[in-house]
């Protein structure tokens, strides 16, 4: 299938890159490894989203406004505030998301998990 480009201005996704997704049933965010059709790592994109809940063999999230670009060097940028500040979110979802980007954070600065391979 193909799509127009996106520019996010720290990165733009472009047909044919491939996504490989990780999602958690107990984390307030998921993460998508980004990779160019030439096979080279663009970054992760990580939405912050309340923890998935599958039933049916089906997926669902709520995604809360707030996302976060890690470049292929490993720099985060947090996407989206000002959706985030004007959305009608809950002051709840509002806490853990920033505890979610904060989680975040700490696997990527720790190299763990989905940021193992960082610099692979």
């Amino acid at each position: 299938m193909s799509w127009a480009s996106r520019d996010l201005g720290c990165v733009r996704f472009e047909s044919g890159d491939r996504f490989r997704e990780y999602y958690y049933t107990d984390r307030w965010f998921n993460i998508q490894e980004v990779v160019s059709a030439k096979g080279k790592r663009k970054g992760w994109y990580c939405d912050i989203a309340e923890p998935v809940v599958i039933e049916n063999n089906r997926m669902s999230l709520v995604d809360l406004e707030l996302d976060v670009w890690v470049s292929a060097e490993g720099k985060p940028y947090l996407l989206d505030e000002d959706e985030f500040e004007t959305s009608s979110l809950s002051e709840a979802q509002r806490l853990a998301a920033r505890q979610g980007v904060q989680t975040l954070l700490e696997i990527l600065e720790a190299r763990e998990e989905a940021f193992a391979n960082l610099f692979s």
